[in-house]
């Protein structure tokens, strides 16, 4: 093999190395989004008690009677 195709082969091999990294780093990323989402969404959200959800399943026409 003459010298230009080994570097384009140990290019090709770097930048598939480099990829997987990033590919690795970008997950942990995003999973830490996504926790960090849920945990503030669940902070702030106060939990619903029976008589809400049901109030809310209930028309006006029904609390009259």
């Amino acid at each position: 093999m003459n010298d230009v195709a080994l570097l384009m082969i140990l290019a090709l091999i770097i930048g598939e190395v480099w990829l997987f990294i990033n590919y690795q780093d970008l997950k942990k990323e995003i999973r830490d989004i996504k926790r960090r989402y849920r945990v503030d969404t669940i902070k702030h959200l106060p939990p619903k008690t029976t008589d809400e959800i049901i109030g809310e399943n209930l028309r006006p026409e029904d609390l009259e009677s």
